[in-house]
């Protein structure tokens, strides 16, 4: 909940930034990034956590040129028909979907459109990781990340 709240908050901003490329200021939006950079910097604990987004994101940026084409599905429906269990995402099979407990496999429609949901959810969240990086990191991959990902 607090990254959509965050994503609400900091990605609208940074929207006409990216259209316009990387010169122009979004704004603020109320946050202190030079107080963000310092404490990133000064505290262990706060360099930890942009450490470990920087690795999120960027195993995100580099697993999906694109985001995948095709029709997406709903959540509920990305479990197994024998046993109720959730059915195992794996972002390098979009077309084979595991159940956990029976191992049934499944394939197709439903399962492969609830996968590319699946996926799509990941870009976006790693779009609005990727912006607020920049502005903390100041580092170009991850303004283009987010400016390909909306501009797509």
């Amino acid at each position: 909940m607090k990254k959509l709240i965050l994503f609400a908050i900091v990605l609208p901003g940074l929207t006409a930034s990216l259209l316009a490329g990387p010169l122009a200021d979004p704004g603020s939006r109320g946050v202190d990034w030079d107080k963000v950079r310092q404490k990133a910097a000064r505290h262990k604990w706060a360099g930890d956590i942009v450490g470990r987004m920087k690795k999120e994101a960027r195993t995100v940026m580099l697993r999906y040129e694109h985001p995948p084409l095709g029709a997406t599905g709903w959540f509920h429906e990305y479990f197994c028909d024998d046993d109720a269990h959730r059915l195992t995402f794996d972002p390098d099979r979009p077309h084979e979907h595991v159940c956990q407990a029976c191992k049934r496999i499944y394939t197709g429609a439903p399962y492969d459109d609830c996968w590319r949901s699946s996926v799509h959810a990941e870009i976006s969240r790693t779009a609005a990781q990727a912006a607020i990086l920049y502005r903390i990191t100041g580092e170009k991959d991850f303004f283009e990340y987010t400016r390909k990902t909306l501009l797509w």
